[in-house]
């Protein structure tokens, strides 16, 4: 009986903290698209909850998380001919390295590589003072990588 109880509880508990999580990321998510459409973007959410938005004709996301002090910008780079040798590794270290807060990594199937600029926040309304530069560092770090792999 103290198993039953125990694991009902448990249950509960996990419950309760995935539906906390759903709501933080929906909250996030409300917020990005507010913030976007004041800013004069387009936004819209897309199939796996991430804001989009254009600039220039490149799309770039907001993904919301769940939790409000991470904020994460990120630009998705396709790879249909799932490249996965050395050189691809090299153009992402070599951006690593020259942008100090980029991160370059490839999906599990090598389909495609996100550039993204991803950090804590000491507020939850921080994002706003820094999507700018941050968009500005994906903007630079693309072309970088693309030149790195070209090489």
């Amino acid at each position: 009986m103290k198993k039953l109880v125990l694991f009902v509880f448990v249950l509960l508990a996990v419950s309760v903290s995935a539906q906390n999580e759903d709501e933080t990321s929906k909250k996030l998510q409300n917020e990005y698209m507010q913030f976007l459409k004041v800013e004069g973007f387009m936004p819209s959410v897309d199939e796996d909850g991430d804001v989009s938005f254009k600039k220039e004709g490149n799309t770039y996301y907001l993904r919301p998380t769940n939790d409000n002090l991470y904020f994460k910008l990120s630009r998705w780079l396709s790879n249909e001919e799932k490249i996965q040798d050395v050189k691809i590794h090299k153009a992402m270290n070599a951006t690593v390295a020259e942008y100090k807060a980029v991160r370059v990594y490839a999906t599990a199937s090598y389909s495609g590589i996100w550039v993204e600029v991803a950090c804590y926040l000491s507020e939850e309304d921080d994002f706003k003072t820094i999507f700018y530069r941050a968009l500005s560092v994906v903007e630079d770090a693309v072309p970088f990588f693309k030149e790195e792999f070209n090489k």
